[in-house]
C-alpha cells in the first residue's frame, strides 16, 4: 500500500478537475482528469513546462502563483503517515505495542524516511530469503537507513560456481 499525497486541482470557470498524486519521494504518481474533458487549447496550456511533474513544481508554480490560484481552486489530501498505516506496509504483524510505542519517538521526517524505505526492504527480504523483523526492531535499530544492495537485473549465474557447490552438497 503505496502512499500519495493528492492535489485536487477544481477550475473556477471551466468545468475541469485534475487530480494530481505524489509518492513520500515527491515523484508523480498519477495525473487524472477527474471532471471534464479537455480541449486542445488546455492540453497545449497543460502539457507545457508548467505540467507539476514533481511536487516541488506544484508547489513553486502552482500553489505559490496568484495567477493560477486565481483560476483553480487547490485542495491538498496529505498521505496518511500514520502508525495504523505504517503498520500495515509493514506486513509483519508481531509486537503492535511496542512498535507504536517506538513510532510516537519519530520526527515526521524520520516516519517519511521509513515508510518509504519499507517497500525496498520488504523486496529485499523476499528476493534473499532473510526472515524479517518486528517494526518495532526495524525503528529503533532505525534498520529503514540501511543500505541495501540492489539486485542485478537478469539471470546472473556462474555455472563453475554452481558445479563447485553441486560437488561440495554431494560429500
Amino acid at each position: 500500500m503505496e502512499q500519495y499525497t493528492t492535489y485536487r486541482v477544481k477550475g473556477k470557470e471551466i468545468g475541469l478537475t485534475f487530480l494530481f498524486k505524489y509518492t513520500l519521494n515527491g515523484d508523480l504518481n498519477g495525473f487524472e482528469v477527474a471532471e471534464g474533458v479537455l480541449e486542445d487549447k488546455q492540453m497545449s496550456w497543460l502539457f507545457s513546462p508548467r505540467f507539476p511533474a514533481t511536487e516541488s513544481l506544484i508547489k513553486a508554480n502552482w500553489i505559490n502563483n496568484t495567477d493560477i490560484c486565481s483560476k483553480f481552486d487547490i485542495s491538498i489530501k496529505p498521505a496518511d503517515i500514520s502508525f495504523n498505516a505504517m503498520w500495515t506496509i509493514f506486513e509483519y504483524k508481531v509486537g503492535k505495542l511496542e512498535a507504536e510505542k517506538e513510532y510516537k519517538k519519530m520526527k515526521e521526517a524520520e516516519i517519511i524516511e521509513c515508510m518509504i524505505a519499507i517497500p525496498g526492504y520488504l523486496k529485499h527480504i523476499r528476493e534473499n530469503s532473510i526472515a524479517q523483523i518486528h517494526l518495532c526492531r526495524y525503528i529503533s535499530k532505525k534498520r529503514y537507513q540501511d543500505e541495501l544492495p540492489t539486485s542485478p537485473k537478469g539471470k546472473n549465474e556462474n555455472p563453475l560456481l554452481r558445479n563447485l557447490a553441486y560437488k561440495k552438497t554431494e560429500k
